[in-house]
């Protein structure tokens, strides 16, 4: 197509003129002048239109521009929506292929508040969680090399003290040996020298005795030698059964020394190596999670979502106890399962940090009064101090925590919470300001509130001193709103894995749960559960554990959600 064609404005072009386009319409899928967008602008079929700035129009999502946004088979506006076929259609669809469907209703019912809806919301979340995961798995691939960069020098370190100890151990074996074979040569010798001295004698005995019987033989008489014979033989035999009994005994044995190699060291020596080393594959830790179902569009809220409130159980697992003087107003799980109460009393100026098992572990001193806390990530808390008007951020990833950052609100700041990498604080006097991952402002949304819950889409939260729980979407238009029985009463609250809200309700000493969608409510808990002036609430979605500060002057319960 020509580029320059392109970039004339349709209408005009229909009409024979060339005005150049500075708007694009995302629907039409075509360029407009500013006098035809003032037209376009004006009609009610096309009123709802997206207009885009002509130069802009390539950064248009493609999935929006292969689109059909209109029933293709009659050329007519999408008027209706069909929950069963889950599509749109027009009015002459319906005597076609939706003739028995059954709650078909106006699209333009469907699609007012699409931007703001749960499924959008869900998707939105979804896909935030997706790219955590991701970023988690890269580093967890990142941190793998690491590790396995490390462990080889640490195997390369055993290796060598392995060689060590075996040339140890041969060192010292070889010393024995060489002593044991010292030992039996000057054993050998002792013995042997011994035998030589007997033989020496015994060799200087028997000459003496030839020289004695030669002498005899020289200066006797033929009768004395022939006498004499038989003495001769008597003693000739007596030496030579001495010198042949010797022999047979051993005696006289030599000895030689033989050397063999032991069956463990020949074994040693047929071992093909001194370990055995693999690399072995460990399953990979983060977990993805799944939603497990498509969004669709819900005509009606889903009785899902308040029926759930109705089989949750709620299980005291433990209790924490305080030393006065003590006033418990926010509380938070932190990764490594130990607890963080933020304490309002008037003389102190700290948090508390507990362990696991509501164990104290230490105080943590801040610049003034804390009252609220929120999990930015794994390591790093924001804390709200009113009476400062300063957000604190602390690190606890070393074994001494650190402010890493502090945020100047505008007015004194109570509640807070954190979603999609956003910020919301409750401003007295202003409302709820929401902050960026930088600590920039986005925006404030004007709504009354101590305390909130933020999901990143919707804030949930209540006027002070007033017991009607009020939900807004993130650009501050009212969603829905229910009443909490009882006195009027602060009202602080958290969301769990299913939107569903915990809403503690101090004066009343109650712990109530409300539907997703806000149409329903469940008492949970009360006054002869611990609860006295309860304030402060925290739902761990990790382990689903829900922290409150049951009792802010000196006890808070962990309960199990089932």
């Amino acid at each position: 197509m020509d580029k320059q064609a392109d970039s004339k404005c349709k209408p005009c072009s229909v009409r024979g003129s060339k005005n150049d386009a500075s708007v694009w319409c995302t629907v039409c899928k075509e360029g407009l002048c500013s006098t035809c967008q003032k037209y376009h602008s004006s009609f009610k079929s096309l009123r709802l239109h997206g207009t885009v700035p002509f130069d802009t129009r390539e950064q248009v999502p493609q999935i929006f521009k292969h689109m059909m946004e209109s029933c293709s088979y009659h050329e007519r506006n999408f008027e209706l929506f069909c929950p069963e076929h889950q599509e749109p259609c027009c009015i002459r669809c319906t005597t076609n292929n939706h003739k028995g469907c059954k709650g078909l209703c106006p699209i333009d019912d469907i699609i007012e508040n699409v931007k703001s809806s749960v499924a959008i919301n869900r998707i939105d979340e979804g896909f935030s969680g997706l790219i955590l995961k991701i970023e988690q798995i890269i580093e967890n691939k990142e941190q793998s090399k690491r590790n396995i960069a490390d462990r080889i020098i640490k195997i390369k370190k055993e290796i060598t003290n392995t060689r060590k100890k075996v040339e140890e151990k041969i060192d010292l074996l070889i010393k024995q040996q060489f002593d044991n074979i010292d030992r039996m040569n000057t054993e050998y010798e002792r013995t042997t020298s011994e035998g030589i001295k007997q033989l020496k004698t015994k060799l200087e005995d028997v000459k003496d005795i030839k020289t004695n019987i030669q002498q005899s033989t020289e200066h006797g008489t033929n009768l004395q030698v022939f006498l004499s014979l038989s003495e001769f033989e008597s003693i000739l035999s007596k030496q030579e059964t001495f010198v042949s009994e010797s022999i047979e005994k051993g005696e006289f044995d030599n000895a030689d020394l033989i050397f063999s190699e032991t069956e463990d060291f020949k074994n040693i020596m047929s071992v093909a190596g001194i370990c055995h080393i693999e690399l072995k594959k460990q399953p990979l830790e983060v977990k993805l999670r799944s939603s497990g179902q498509i969004a669709k569009v819900q005509i009606k809220p889903t009785k899902k979502a308040t029926g759930h409130i109705d089989t949750i159980k709620i299980i005291k697992s433990k209790e924490a106890s305080f030393r006065s003087p003590c006033l418990l107003t926010g509380c938070v799980i932190l990764q490594n399962d130990s607890i963080l109460f933020a304490n309002n009393d008037n003389k102190s100026h700290r948090l508390f940090l507990y362990d696991c098992n509501c164990r104290f572990l230490r105080d943590i001193e801040t610049a003034s009064r804390p009252f609220d806390i929120a999990i930015i990530d794994e390591s790093v808390v924001a804390v709200t101090m009113p009476e400062a008007k300063k957000v604190s951020f602390i690190d606890f990833s070393k074994d001494q925590e650190q402010i890493v950052k502090e945020l100047d609100v505008i007015g004194e700041c109570y509640g807070i919470d954190h979603s999609n990498n956003k910020l919301a604080v409750a401003v007295k006097k202003y409302g709820v300001q929401i902050f960026d991952a930088t600590g920039t402002q986005i925006k404030t949304i004007p709504v009354a509130s101590q305390y909130i819950s933020f999901d990143g889409s919707f804030i949930y939260h209540a006027d002070s001193d007033s017991n009607v729980l009020k939900c807004c979407d993130y650009e501050g238009k009212h969603v829905w709103e229910i009443t909490i029985p009882g006195d009027q009463s602060s009202l602080s609250m958290a969301l769990d894995i299913h939107k569903n809200i915990y809403v503690v309700a101090t004066n009343s000493y109650k712990l109530y749960i409300v539907s997703s969608d806000g149409t329903k409510h469940r008492q949970l808990l009360q006054k002869s559960d611990g609860l006295y002036y309860p304030q402060g609430v925290f739902y761990d979605k990790r382990k689903q554990q829900l922290v409150l500060c049951a009792n802010p002057y000196s006890s808070s319960i962990i309960f199990s959600i089932d």
